[in-house]
């Protein structure tokens, strides 16, 4: 198994037994109705996380790899997907909040937009780091 194919099950393995492990705190930690909020909002950032992974990060990812580093189409390709996951990342906030607005106060609205701002950005550093690749 190659170095980078390591890395990567090794993070995954982590990041499940870590995810794992918060749910099991926050089932003793929290009451029934915080922890039913807690997986409604983890459930639709599930989404969002899943929607900005299969869109923007493969397309820039291409462009990166085609070009040379430093060059006028890989600066054109990032700061494009810049722009369109910030795009995105305002529609799904909409989106998300008014999934959540029933059952979550102004605090977790503005979490939770704040968070589908951060996963879109974020969608855009691992595609460029996946053609750098």
């Amino acid at each position: 198994m190659t170095r980078g194919a390591m890395l990567l099950t090794v993070s995954a393995a982590l990041v499940g037994v870590g995810n794992y492990g918060l749910s099991v705190f926050l089932v003793h930690a929290l009451s029934a109705s915080d922890y039913t909020l807690y997986s409604v909002l983890s459930s639709v950032l599930l989404s969002v996380g899943t929607l900005a992974g299969a869109t923007v990060p493969w397309v820039l990812a291409r462009e990166v790899a085609l070009d040379v580093a430093g060059g006028p189409r890989r600066r054109t390709s990032v700061r494009f997907c810049l722009r369109l996951s910030l795009g995105l990342a305002l529609i799904c906030a909409v989106v998300a909040c008014g999934a959540v607005v029933p059952c979550a106060g102004p605090g977790l609205l503005a979490g939770m937009a704040a968070s589908c701002l951060a996963v879109w950005v974020n969608s855009v550093g691992a595609g460029y780091l996946q053609g750098c690749r």
